[in-house]
């Protein structure tokens, strides 16, 4: 995914809505998603607003759902499907990107946020696509993202604390 915006100086966080942070990276990968035959499934239960840098949560977003993408098909699941879950709390905001593709390894659910690390064949990632998406998340934008094995596949969580 793209990280062109990553080292700009001119960041400026806004508030917005936490659907329409998601909505925006939808619209963008729903298409690919539709000619690949995987399901898109969204569940909005947070109708807050949130003060983050909301370009930056985009391309998170995007490398989230993409990576599902990525596993889905690699793994040639029936019926595959990728929800997208917002709700919160008295103090947090949670963004979920879940798939059924059936989990990640124990062995390395530790190190898919290191740089570098990959599952993909070589040619076709570089490994810093959790890393940054972390680093955004955490260092630039002072929330947290984390993840879990669910019921059916991974389910990554974004937890942005309400100002």
């Amino acid at each position: 995914m793209p990280f062109r915006n990553f080292y700009k100086e001119e960041k400026e966080k806004q508030s917005i809505q936490c659907e329409e942070v998601v909505e925006g990276a939808l619209n963008i990968i729903s298409s690919s998603l539709i000619n690949k035959k995987i399901t898109l499934k969204s569940d909005f239960q947070c109708h807050k607003t949130i003060h983050v840098l909301a370009n930056e949560m985009r391309q998170v977003i995007l490398n989230l759902i993409k990576n599902a993408e990525d596993i889905l098909i690699e793994k040639e699941i029936d019926s595959p499907t990728i929800w997208v879950r917002t709700y919160h709390d008295k103090s947090c905001a949670y963004l979920e990107v879940s798939d059924n593709a059936g989990g990640i390894p124990e062995k390395i659910k530790e190190k898919i946020f290191e740089p570098y690390f990959s599952t993909k064949p070589k040619k076709e990632g570089t490994g810093l696509g959790l890393y940054m998406s972390k680093l955004i998340i955490e260092d630039h934008c002072h929330r947290k993202l984390y993840v879990k094995n669910g019921k059916e596949g991974a389910c990554f969580t974004i937890q942005i604390t309400f100002i």
